[in-house]
């Protein structure tokens, strides 16, 4: 059998940092978000996934094999964002990655 699977959606919306005020009395700096909210949104989330096995009959028994391939393409799906320690830069954590999965069970019929 054979299976594809796409899946895709809008990014979500989430509000901004615009920049941060350093705090005397904890020694950290405290966040300043955008005052129009949910201005900011993620890139468009895509994924592709293949999913193939096999049923092999033998006498007795039978072997099943299996491979599946999730996000294909390797999109960079934005998860979430994440800033460094005084907000001035932030980068992104992604969802899953290109994933490989294969194997194959031995089925014993006695």
């Amino acid at each position: 059998s054979v299976s594809l699977t796409y899946a895709s959606r809008p990014g979500t919306f989430y509000n901004d940092i615009t920049s941060a005020v350093f705090d005397n009395q904890t020694g950290f700096y405290e966040p300043v978000f955008s005052e129009k909210l949910y201005t900011e949104q993620y890139k468009n989330y895509n994924r592709f996934d293949i999913n193939i096995s096999k049923y092999i009959k033998m006498k007795k028994n039978a072997l099943i094999t299996f491979l599946s391939i999730n996000n294909i393409f390797d999109f960079k799906n934005q998860e979430q964002v994440q800033y460094n320690a005084d907000y001035s830069a932030k980068h992104f954590d992604y969802y899953q990655f290109r994933t490989i999965y294969f194997g194959l069970v031995w089925q014993l019929n006695y």
